[in-house]
């Protein structure tokens, strides 16, 4: 019984190096490579934290997408999308409304209304393609009918006709109907989008508001693609003036053939060189 316990007791020692290999990889978990190298997951915890090796992380947009996956209402929405198209665009869109509102953060009743956009956004789509299809079928009806016409009448298939003419005048019945069912998916889906203050005619008029209010400011910039926005111009202006300063910090040989400093500040000084072509002259 003794043994049995001994055998059954994980060792806490030293790693072997292909175990040590193991732990600088962090795709590797560490319940898995106690399980292999039998330890425990604390000596496998404190000697990966000695080896100052972190778990890989995942990125925000797979975090995002993560939990949406988690959502009480994820495989509801799911049954209602045609794979893998419809998932995939539900999940990227999503993923943008997400990254937009995040700086604000997501509530639960923002999180209904994001779903509600994105599933009216599909719907309308599935009216628009399949009214393609339907008028791309009108006008093969429409093809037939002609080509029958242009026979002899003794020869024309007038039952053909008459049936065709029925078919393109269903076809064009349900054209309408789903004209309309488009415009009531995308009105549905632009007062959302006037729920979720995400029209483009309220971000330019918070953009307005920012250059006279610095609280818009500020809120402004809470949007992660502003901050990268004018962190990139704020960069850009900072090498553009130390380029223009070292270059006009040293002394220039103008057309007239004189040297000159064009830019003076007390944390600059002529060097020996200047000093000599400044002498000459």
């Amino acid at each position: 019984m003794v043994t049995d316990i001994k055998e059954k007791r994980k060792a806490t020692g030293r790693f072997s190096k292909q175990a040590i290999d193991d732990m600088q990889n962090p795709n590797i978990s560490i319940e898995d490579i106690a399980i292999t190298y039998n330890k425990t997951p604390e000596a496998v915890a404190r000697k990966r934290a000695e080896l100052s090796v972190t778990p890989k992380s995942i990125s925000e947009d797979e975090e995002v997408l993560h939990r949406l996956h988690l959502s009480y209402f994820w495989p509801t929405v799911k049954k209602l999308l045609f794979p893998p198209h419809e998932v995939e665009f539900f999940e990227k869109e999503w993923i943008h409304l997400h990254n937009q509102f995040s700086s604000q953060g997501v509530l639960h009743t923002d999180e209904i209304m994001m779903k509600d956009l994105t599933l009216h956004e599909i719907m309308a789509y599935r009216a628009a393609e399949q009214k393609k299809r339907n008028m791309a079928e009108i006008d093969s009806i429409q093809r037939k009918i002609n080509n029958e016409m242009k026979k002899p009448e003794r020869t024309r298939d007038d039952l053909g006709i008459a049936n065709w003419d029925m078919q393109k005048s269903n076809l064009q019945s349900l054209v309408a109907s789903l004209t309309k069912e488009h415009l009531d998916y995308q009105k549905k889906k632009d007062d959302k989008l006037e729920q979720l203050k995400a029209t483009r005619s309220q971000r330019l008029k918070q953009a307005e508001m920012a250059g006279k209010n610095i609280w818009e400011m500020l809120k402004e910039l809470d949007r992660p693609e502003m901050r990268r926005k004018y962190g990139k111009y704020m960069q850009k202006m900072k090498i553009a003036s130390d380029t223009i300063r070292l270059e006009w910090g040293n002394s220039l040989e103008y057309e007239d053939g004189q040297w000159d400093q064009p830019l003076l500040s007390p944390d600059l000084e002529v060097n020996d060189n200047n000093d000599e072509k400044l002498s000459k002259n």
